[in-house]
């Protein structure tokens, strides 16, 4: 848990369970998050080997739906939407840096 001794000694009983509990918490969300990271690297693979011509698949989305995926792609949404040039961005970014 990282604890050094003096910190491990001072905890009550109840403070040490709630503390290796949410240990053991963050262990199995980091094990969550690589392997859905493992499989989002896999559909990724296998979308650009798999898929010369770009014609059969339109997104690597279309290969293997994982959790999750309609989080992410709402965040790639809104993140082509605030990319997206308009005049009014673009008053604002030559505002912003000045020129």
């Amino acid at each position: 848990m990282g604890l050094s001794l003096d910190t491990y000694l001072s905890l009550t009983p109840f403070e040490f369970y709630e503390a290796y509990r949410k240990f053991i918490e963050k262990l199995e969300k980091d094990r969550e998050w690589k392997e859905l990271h493992d499989w989002r690297v896999a559909r990724w693979t296998a979308y650009c080997t798999g898929n010369f011509d770009r014609t059969e698949v339109n997104s690597e989305f279309d290969i293997l739906e994982l959790p999750h995926d309609d989080d992410l792609l709402a965040a790639l949404e809104t993140r082509k939407k605030e990319a997206e040039s308009s005049p009014e961005r673009f008053k604002l970014l030559r505002q912003k840096f000045g020129g």
